[in-house]
């Protein structure tokens, strides 16, 4: 069976799926946003926006 083809941003996401990422922190910038836009395609990790500090449980 020949391997499946798929963009990477997609393969990102699948990993992060199945590593259990449920929540990504970071800066958005144009280089992410083909990430961004696959991980809401695919159903998969929410970005939280961060201004450079996360507060955990806030």
């Amino acid at each position: 069976m020949a391997a499946q083809r798929i963009p990477a941003v997609l393969a990102a996401v699948q990993i992060m799926k199945d590593e259990g990422v449920d929540l990504v922190f970071g800066c958005p910038g144009a280089a992410l946003l083909p990430l961004y836009a696959a991980m809401e395609e695919a159903a998969g990790p929410v970005h939280e926006f961060t201004h450079g500090t996360f507060t955990h449980g806030t």
